[in-house]
């Protein structure tokens, strides 16, 4: 008799993986990630004990990575931290479109790109939050510039708003330079050195606002910068104050000076806000000083305008013509601005600006920017 054995059917093999699947390295990404709650909570102990943060920190550590980064950007002919920042995007783009084009030719499986992509972003955001901390977000920590020259900020009341807008129309008009044409360019084409020079005199006697020079950079981006209504930006990993060259002349020198603020180590926007016009309206620099006074006065009018219409209707009517022609001229730059690419563009900038502020310790976010006017009035004591 014979004895036939069935052999059992085969099982299905597994399908293979697509072979330009790039291998995760999950530990090594949980660990980069894993620095930013520790950058976080570098953070949060500096804020326990701003008075150590300032001596430690702010005056201590800072001054010298502020020597350092600014003795680089001062070398390069070019803007460094834009320049990376320009790679960055290129390198991200480049790998991300090689990425899909794997996926689509079935080269590289849809889960591989993604779950790489989301742990190389995590990673890279742990690591550069944590120096950016470390470099300069520290700063957000430290003793209020107004304690330190025994500035005592006040409650702000439309009536003294209104005083000190009238103010800060009076001493704009005072300053405001002879045959100033601002259909044409005035500003000199060394004008960045003004802004250095003007801290160099503040400097000398007030040792928290010395330093070194500043490279001041036009940005390439300027053009977008403008449609998120961005007028300046300072690279913490650089050392670099940016300012946006597509907005007017008479705005440029005082975001230079609030970008040199924020090389200083101060990195609250209302404090650098004042600082620039603190130390700008000092300058020798006529066009430098008359910016600050004139985005001063800009900034305590449209405050005024929403806390007291009639009364900031009043302050324009008293102001200098060529004061409210210079300033109105602004006004008619940003809304000739294409509408929906602004809109789009300005609420990302300013959400994104947001998170950050509140973040950093800045309860008020972008609100924050405002504060300028309480200091100004403390300022003048109007």
């Amino acid at each position: 008799m014979t004895t036939t054995t069935l052999a059992p059917a085969p099982e299905s093999a597994p399908t293979p993986e697509p072979s330009g699947n790039r291998p995760i390295r999950w530990r090594r990404a949980l660990l980069l990630a894993a620095l930013a709650p520790f950058a976080f909570a570098l953070q949060w102990l500096a804020g326990q004990d701003p008075e150590w943060t300032e001596q430690h920190y702010s005056r201590g550590i800072y001054p010298w990575i502020q020597q350092v980064l600014s003795s680089i950007a001062t070398w390069s002919p070019i803007a460094i931290g834009e320049s990376l920042l320009l790679l960055a995007v290129a390198h991200v783009l480049f790998h991300t479109a090689r990425g899909l084009v794997a996926c689509a030719r079935r080269r590289r499986h849809w889960r591989n790109l993604l779950l790489r992509g989301l742990l190389q972003a995590a990673s890279a955001f742990g690591v550069l939050f944590l120096l950016f901390q470390l470099l300069w977000g520290i700063n957000h920590a430290r003793l209020p510039f107004a304690t330190q020259i025994n500035l005592k900020p006040v409650a702000v009341e439309p009536s003294r708003l209104a005083r000190l807008a009238k103010l800060l129309a009076e001493r704009a008009a005072a300053i405001r330079p002879a045959g100033l044409d601002r259909t044409k360019p005035f500003l000199r084409a060394d004008w960045r050195n003004s802004v250095g020079d003007a801290y160099d005199v503040v400097g000398a006697d007030l040792p928290v606002l010395a330093g070194p020079r500043p490279a001041i950079h036009g940005a390439w981006i300027s053009r977008l910068m403008t449609l998120g209504s961005i007028t300046g930006i300072y690279s913490p990993f650089t050392g670099e104050p940016n300012i946006n060259i597509d907005v007017p002349e008479l705005v440029q020198p005082f975001v230079a000076c609030h970008e040199v603020a924020h090389l200083r180590g101060y990195a609250r926007e209302d404090e650098a806000d004042f600082i620039a016009y603190y130390v700008g309206s000092r300058s020798k620099d006529p066009h430098l000083a008359y910016s600050c006074e004139l985005l001063a006065y800009r900034i305590a009018k449209a405050h005024l305008k929403y806390a007291n219409l009639a009364a900031a209707i009043h302050v324009q009517i008293e102001t200098s013509v060529d004061v409210n022609a210079d300033n109105r001229s602004i006004d008619v730059f940003w809304d000739g601005q294409p509408k929906t690419a602004t809109r789009i563009l300005t609420t990302i900038t300013e959400t994104t600006n947001d998170l950050y502020l509140k973040s950093s310790g800045h309860k008020e976010g972008v609100r924050s920017y405002g504060r300028m006017v309480d200091l100004l009035i403390a300022y003048y004591g109007v």
